[in-house]
């Protein structure tokens, strides 16, 4: 799978690499978050997230492994955030507070289905033909097929397409460095929607539109959907 993420970068413009942060379970959280980091510098995006980790191992918490933004402490995430704006990418994020979203599904992740292909539509509708590369949520391939379905439904509503024109890769942070970037953006916008933290600045005017979700009933949200989620 990661081989064919590096042929699809040589030959292709833009791509999406998506994260999130938080809960979908309303009983244990509050707040949703899934970000994307847009960028047709892919290669240029990967190496300057690797020299950042290289220059800041020292100062990890843990300094073998991953190093997910969640672990460290707010110098190094400011550090590795810093070194990322030497790069071209505009960040597109959308927020579920739950907190004051009602009557919310039961099976909770319908919440993550609906959010990811809702962004990835939006996403896509601006910038056609870009290529998604998820952060692996799940363990079942049965279960990657159908969130891919969903949002491929959601996108062919909205723009028109045909399905197989639509690129949908579900990769692992530990071996893209671009999602290890986009771990870092969407837990800082996490913090910020959530604590106000004042790290989110270093990358905020890089943000191109926040989608947000408040205040309102999950039936209203999925009527905007348009289209069913399986």
């Amino acid at each position: 799978m990661a081989y064919c993420i590096i042929i699809h970068m040589v030959f292709c413009d833009k791509y999406a690499f998506i994260d999130e942060s938080g809960t979908t379970n309303v009983e244990t959280g509050r707040m949703l978050v899934i970000s994307a980091i847009l960028t047709d510098e892919c290669l240029q995006l990967a190496r300057t997230m690797k020299s950042a980790e290289k220059k800041n191992r020292s100062s990890l918490k843990r300094p073998t492994g991953e190093m997910k933004a969640a672990s460290q402490l707010p110098g190094t995430r400011k550090r590795v955030l810093s070194h990322l704006m030497r790069c071209k990418f505009l960040v597109y994020s959308l927020i579920f507070d739950l907190a004051t979203i009602h009557n919310t599904p039961y099976r909770y992740d319908d919440i993550y289905t609906v959010g990811m292909s809702k962004l990835c539509s939006y996403i896509y509708t601006l910038n056609p033909g870009v290529h998604f590369v998820l952060d692996k949520r799940y363990t079942k391939e049965s279960l990657r097929f159908l969130l891919s379905q969903n949002i491929k439904n959601q996108i062919i509503y909205n723009c028109e397409v045909n399905a197989e024109d639509i690129d949908i890769v579900h990769g692992d942070s530990i071996d893209n460095a671009e999602l290890r970037a986009a771990d870092y953006v969407v837990y800082e916008t996490y913090q910020k929607y959530k604590f106000g933290s004042e790290i989110y600045n270093i990358f905020e005017p890089r943000v191109e539109k926040i989608i947000y979700y408040g205040n309102t009933t999950w039936g209203q949200i999925k009527k905007e959907s348009r289209t069913p989620y399986q």
